[in-house]
């Protein structure tokens, strides 16, 4: 299973396009997703609480290496890939970062 942290700060606007684009290419049980809301004051942690299988930590302090820090500690697979709440991948990317990373190269 693999990991997604994302560190977010009030990313009310574009975290749902990220999220919704990494569970549309991830059969069901092989992703891992966590979203860290670190001192948000807009709605960014109920945009992603919207999504079925994202787990949401709310920080009340804003700072990216906490925010990073925290959702590593909760994250359950390998391997791990972070990602800002504006990235959205296209189709078949983090599979085929996935599948690189297990390569023998």
């Amino acid at each position: 299973m693999t990991s997604v942290v994302i560190a977010a700060y009030n990313e009310e606007a574009v975290i749902g396009r990220c999220l919704d684009a990494l569970l549309a290419d991830a059969p069901r049980g092989t992703l891992d997703v966590t979203v860290v809301a670190n001192g948000c004051t807009d709605a960014t942690a109920a945009v992603a609480r919207e999504r079925a299988g994202v787990r949401v930590l709310d920080l009340p302090v804003a700072g990216k290496a906490a925010a990073l820090n925290a959702g590593d500690a909760v994250a359950v697979g390998f391997p791990r890939v972070y990602l800002d709440a504006d990235v959205v991948l296209s189709p078949g990317a983090l599979p085929a970062l996935v599948a690189a990373l297990d390569g023998p190269d």
